[in-house]
């Protein structure tokens, strides 16, 4: 199996798309009070080498004593933020960690050297918590920090970023993906951090931040099932059209929607043969103020499969930085310009998703079997779940089956923790969840454990829901069958029966 993810640049060089653009503005377009009182971050000369790690873990100690404290105002007035998204974002995450009278006991250390990206000093950083003295740590953060400041000076914090796994990410990382069929970074002073597949509800995805500045690009890679899709232009109108209420806003108007245009794939020759095509949209806000938030979405496609970059920022910055914003871009590649966009659209989801059908059964080895009703059409979809699967019966009927990874934080699936998740998704869609009496099969003691439960919405002539769910340390399932019609009910029972770990 192909791999995928961040890859060292070569020496000699000095990824709806809407869901996960959305959550990445959420905390740049609204910015509230909190932004507003944070101190601009020093902006000193580059210097000529990081800042020592013995300067820097005195920095993050005092940030543990913060948060046990539970003290937010003071642990975010540490911060001289680059970017104000990435320090809302660090608020509101820092908000529902203080939701409990006395927060998990945090230690925080260093795990590698630091390194020197533009004039900031990048370093990741391990967060371990514990509800108490002597425990083990009930769970494990990641993230990267980024500090300002010249040897001899107290450092200061300018960015705080999630990571969703510990790997180290090189100063001159790319992103690339060979089953996705495409390769992007590499452009100097921009930082790659890889996204869960679960936030960004894509196949793939990262962002990039130009180091010591407010701009950045959200890479997010997605298979759109509806033929309209195909069409850049219409993707890119559509990003764009989802995206525009959210920047008018923030910034008291209605954002000017920029009609689409032809964005040439870098690259490639002008009379290269390509399955691909791509388009651009500009979405500004009609003020001329200088720190009002623009955004430009860029997406490729090659049939179902797109990629999507928005480059998003202030005004004042995409003016300032246009030669790195261009640079950045023109690292895009196509590995396989001429991959059939069928291919392309299997290659993708067989790697990220691993399951077939063989008939109606869905097989994914080593996670689930599921064999499908045989007079239903099976569908694999694309997301931020592990796996996503519908069986749609002729009648209207569908058996939808999603598998979930643990969560970014937590060491392991429980009872609890699963138990929660199913709730929020009924809550979603209005549904009550099963009590307690609905309890689990299997000793308390067993690896593996299931549950099964009805629901109906209170709305007239609602249909009725059947879930299994399936549950390992590693692995939630679940299994959302709606029958539409009782000739099929038959059916839909013996598919959730059949519903197995492998």
């Amino acid at each position: 199996m192909q791999s995928c993810g961040v890859l060292s640049a070569p020496p000699n060089r000095s990824v709806a798309p809407v869901a996960f653009v959305a959550a990445a503005l959420g905390g740049w377009l609204a910015l509230g009070p909190l932004a507003a009182q944070a101190p601009v971050a020093p902006n000193p000369p580059r210097p000529t080498a990081p800042l020592p790690s013995e300067s820097l873990q005195p920095v993050l100690d005092h940030l543990d004593t913060l948060h046990r404290r539970g003290d937010r105002a003071a642990y975010l007035a540490a911060f001289a933020p680059d970017h104000p998204g990435c320090h809302e974002q660090l608020g509101r995450a820092l908000a529902l960690q203080f939701t409990t009278a006395e927060p998990a006991k945090r230690t925080s250390r260093l795990l590698d050297a630091p390194r020197q990206i533009q004039n900031r000093t990048v370093v990741r950083v391990q967060h371990d918590f514990a509800a108490a003295e002597g425990r083990a740590p009930a769970r494990v953060e990641f993230a990267l920090f980024a500090f300002a400041g010249r040897t001899g000076q107290a450092p200061v914090p300018t960015f705080c970023i999630p990571l969703p796994q510990p790997e180290p990410h090189p100063a001159d990382a790319r992103f690339a993906c060979p089953p996705c069929n495409l390769v992007f970074g590499g452009a100097t002073g921009w930082l790659c951090v890889p996204k869960d597949r679960a936030s960004a509800q894509a196949l793939d995805a990262a962002t990039f931040y130009l180091v010591g500045t407010d701009l950045a690009c959200d890479l997010a890679v997605h298979l759109q099932t509806l033929p309209a899709a195909t069409n850049p232009v219409v993707a890119a109108n559509a990003a764009a059209a989802a995206l525009a209420g959210s920047l008018g806003a923030a910034t008291g108007n209605r954002a000017v929607r920029v009609l689409p245009e032809p964005w040439p794939l870098p690259g490639l020759a002008p009379n290269s043969t390509t399955t691909a095509g791509s388009a651009r949209v500009a979405l500004v806000p009609p003020s001329t103020a200088p720190d009002d938030a623009q955004l430009v979405a860029h997406v490729a496609v090659q049939g179902p499969l797109q990629h999507c970059l928005v480059v998003r920022g202030s005004r004042t910055s995409f003016a300032e930085h246009r030669i790195e914003i261009e640079a950045l871009l023109q690292t895009y590649r196509l590995l396989d310009p001429r991959r059939t966009p069928a291919t392309a659209a299997a290659d993708a989801l067989e790697h990220h998703s691993g399951g077939t059908f063989e008939g109606t059964s869905y097989v994914n080895p080593g996670r689930v079997l599921c064999v499908g009703p045989e007079d239903w059409r099976p569908e694999q979809r694309a997301g931020g779940a592990l796996f996503r699967v519908v069986w749609t019966s002729p009648r209207g009927s569908r058996l939808w089956l999603h598998g979930y990874a643990v969560p970014a934080g937590m060491l392991r699936w429980c009872k609890p923790s699963a138990e929660a998740w199913a709730a929020e998704l009924c809550r979603q869609r209005g549904l009550p969840f099963a009590d307690a009496s609905c309890g689990w099969d299997g000793a308390d003691d067993c690896q593996e454990h299931s549950r099964s439960w009805q629901a109906r919405s209170g709305q007239p002539g609602a249909a009725t829901h059947h879930f299994r769910m399936l549950l390992r340390d590693n692995l939630l399932v679940l299994a959302d069958g709606v029958l539409q019609h009782e000739g099929d009910g038959a059916a839909l029972q013996a598919a959730l029966v059949s519903l197995r770990f492998q």
